[in-house]
């Protein structure tokens, strides 16, 4: 009975996900780094990666994931993103046996200072000031069956830029079922469902003149800016995992899924790994708008316009490395996402089995 509640309430999500990526909805949510894709395996397959996905990177990708792992890790990706941004995940992973796993994660995404500028002073005050964003995770998975799990995740997130900043809270929670034929698996998540998000700070108070046509009234009366708030990047991902080949030393692993933001259209991604002996992997994966199509055309669009997201392509590699006389494993794997006109990006991501 809790699995079939469990499924039919991710259904309904999809639903009411698939109704919303009938509209533009571009700009319209805050803390936008929860979407940048965590961990070099994942990435490498274009994020093809919520039905195979049993690391600690689950915690980001499908949180039901942690329930599959057998011993604990620790791991670090970090990715060298646009311009001087920088995004770096840590997590770690706990299996308890019978009795679930846990996990928790940190994510920061950090960037050199900037120099302020006014409508007066357009080319620079010379007062410097940062940004940053970052959330901290602690995550919750277990096996119902042997072939279905579970799992849910509560997140704070924090947006700061100046002296501004902005606080919200947020769930996910995610699925997995393994069918038993050539490693078939069905996977299904939800993602930074929580409350909206809005900027606050000292940078908001200013001195007005209530009404310029009396004299003499007081002309710099204290007064605070009102900030609109803003929702969370929701996002909804179902896809399935198959080994196409798994025979002696080699393994063949393809991915296929299905991504859908709140606030951008919809895209399918298609993965594959190739591994031999479990030790040395090759990545590749394809990501494609679904704007091609009626339902998802972006009819805001003039005729001799076209949508500016593209379609890409990413690849990868990685090893793991069995520490000799102990059980230990350390795994280290690289991914590159081609991001069109902003032009690339890079992800190393070390992980340590122990």
């Amino acid at each position: 009975m809790k699995k079939l509640s469990i499924i039919i309430g991710m259904l309904l999500a999809f639903g009411v996900s698939d109704s919303l990526a009938q509209f533009d909805n571009i700009g319209t949510s805050a803390a936008n780094f929860l979407k940048i894709g965590v961990g070099s395996r994942g990435e490498a397959m274009a994020g093809a990666y919520v039905a195979q996905v049993q690391d600690v990177t689950s915690l980001f990708w499908n949180v039901s994931g942690l329930a599959k792992m057998e011993r604990p890790q620790l791991a670090v990706a970090r990715t060298d993103w646009i311009l001087d941004i920088n995004h770096v995940f840590v997590g770690v992973g706990l299996p308890m046996g019978d009795k679930g796993s846990i996990g928790v994660s940190v994510v920061s995404l950090t960037m050199g200072d900037m120099e302020m500028t006014t409508a007066e002073q357009p080319d620079g005050t010379g007062v410097m000031f940062g940004a940053s964003n970052f959330s901290i995770g602690i995550a919750y998975a277990r096996s119902l069956t042997d072939r279905f799990s579970v799992g849910i995740q509560g997140k704070y997130i924090r947006e700061s830029i100046s002296s501004a900043s902005a606080n919200a809270f947020a769930l996910d929670v995610g699925t997995q079922y393994t069918t038993g034929f050539r490693g078939l698996t069905i996977g299904m998540s939800i993602s930074n469902f929580g409350t909206n998000m809005r900027l606050e700070g000292r940078e908001q108070l200013v001195r007005v003149d209530v009404d310029p046509s009396l004299g003499a009234n007081p002309d710099v009366t204290p007064a605070r800016l009102e900030t609109e708030s803003w929702p969370l990047p929701l996002m909804f991902r179902i896809g399935v995992s198959m080994d196409v080949l798994n025979s002696g030393d080699n393994r063949v692993t393809t991915n296929v899924d299905y991504i859908d933001p709140r606030d951008v259209n919809p895209v399918t991604a298609f993965g594959v790994e190739y591994s031999f002996k479990e030790m040395f992997y090759l990545r590749a994966g394809y990501r494609s708008l679904l704007s091609a199509t009626p339902l998802f055309t972006n009819t805001k669009l003039e005729d001799n316009e076209s949508d500016p997201e593209q379609s890409f392509y990413t690849f990868g590699g990685g090893v793991n490395l069995k520490l000799p006389g102990t059980g230990y494993a350390l795994r280290l794997d690289y991914a590159y996402s081609d991001l069109g006109r902003l032009t690339q990006a890079h992800r190393f991501t070390f992980s340590f089995d122990f």
